[in-house]
């Protein structure tokens, strides 16, 4: 038999009635012309929301066409405006087409770096000033222009093993068969001055009466072994060497240098001896030997300065009818004064190797 508890009575409470909320109370109390504006502030602030979640979406979507569409396989262009004037037109192509980097557009963000890379590299360039992106007007794509510095072949020099090897003033060793070897000058006309156009040893060289060989200096007796093509020839009697071909670079007579040996440099095999001498030779008339010495430290130096050393080469010149060759002698620059030994019928090598 079961029993049945009673349950208790439940109270029922009263509903109270509801409170309007703050923000009711705040809208209840605003006149109808602060609604209006609260209402148009609502709805500009959703659609700016609207608009901008638009705006992202598309940008996402533009992103993804871009990384999804194929790329600009259109060869990189190189552009160089100018060229030094010592420069053959096929030098200056060659090196802008060392520097195209395979696989690589216009567009493409790597291409300013990968060029810049290939210039640093390059045994030609001495110095990239700028490398700039410019856009084709009106059509898609563009170039690259390219502002740099190069460096000119001024000498050859005569390693241990008797090879010869070409540098510009710095000593950098440059590529042999990109070396300028003839010059072709044409006349000016209307009071204009000449001009000269260079060219390889492989190029097509015109049949010109103008046509002649480039002269390089010959540099001997370097003591350091030849570093490979790009870089610089270390050695103080190479510098000097170098610096005495700039000057007489720029003389009349620097067709008839033929050589500068730097074999006594410092005094290294005979303190009796000139450091620096120079040969004078053309074709078959007799050399003349030149012996400069060494350049003065400073001004407290006892060495004849340079520039009187220049003033009597100068006037040796100019005294033979501007030729320094067929001299049978020597001419020494040691003194102040000029001292030439004429007497002997050839030039003797007074040098031990």
């Amino acid at each position: 038999m079961s029993i049945r508890k009673k349950s208790k009575p439940v109270r029922i409470k009263p509903s109270r009635p509801r409170q309007p909320s703050w923000l009711e109370r705040r809208w209840a109390g605003m006149s109808a012309e602060r609604r209006r504006t609260v209402v148009r502030a609502v709805v500009w602030v959703v659609m700016i929301a609207v608009l901008a979640e638009g705006v992202a979406l598309g940008l996402r979507a533009l992103e993804r066409r871009i990384l999804q569409s194929p790329p600009d396989n259109s060869p990189l262009t190189l552009v160089l405006p100018t060229i030094p004037a010592w420069m053959p037109r096929e030098l200056g192509r060659e090196i802008v087409e060392s520097l195209v980097p395979p696989d690589v557009g216009f567009f493409d963000p790597r291409a300013v770096d990968e060029v810049n890379s290939r210039c640093r590299s390059n045994p030609w360039i001495r110095q990239v000033n700028r490398i700039q992106k410019v856009r084709h007007a009106g059509r898609p794509g563009g170039y690259v222009q390219l502002d740099l510095d190069f460096r000119r072949p001024v000498a050859r020099v005569e390693d241990r093993q008797g090879g010869l090897h070409f540098v510009d003033n710095e000593g950098c060793v440059l590529p042999e068969h990109q070396v300028p070897r003839w010059v072709v000058t044409t006349p000016g006309h209307n009071g204009q001055p000449p001009t000269q156009t260079t060219y390889l040893p492989a190029s097509p060289i015109p049949s010109d009466r103008g046509l002649a060989e480039i002269h390089y200096v010959t540099i001997r007796g370097v003591a350091s072994k030849s570093p490979p093509v790009g870089q610089k020839w270390a050695g103080e009697d190479l510098m000097e060497g170098l610096k005495l071909v700039a000057l007489v670079s720029t003389r009349s007579y620097a067709n008839q240098i033929a050589e500068v040996d730097v074999r006594n440099h410092a005094g290294r095999i005979s303190r009796n001896q000139p450091c620096l001498r120079m040969l004078a030779r053309v074709a078959r008339l007799a050399p003349t030997e030149i012996w400069f010495g060494r350049f003065p430290v400073d001004r407290n130096d006892y060495e004849v300065p340079t520039s009187r050393k220049m003033e009597l080469l100068d006037y040796t010149a100019a005294v033979n009818g501007g030729r320094l060759i067929g001299l049978k002698g020597r001419i020494d620059l040691r003194y102040d004064d000029l001292w030439m030994d004429l007497d002997r019928t050839r030039v003797a090598d007074t040098l031990t190797r």
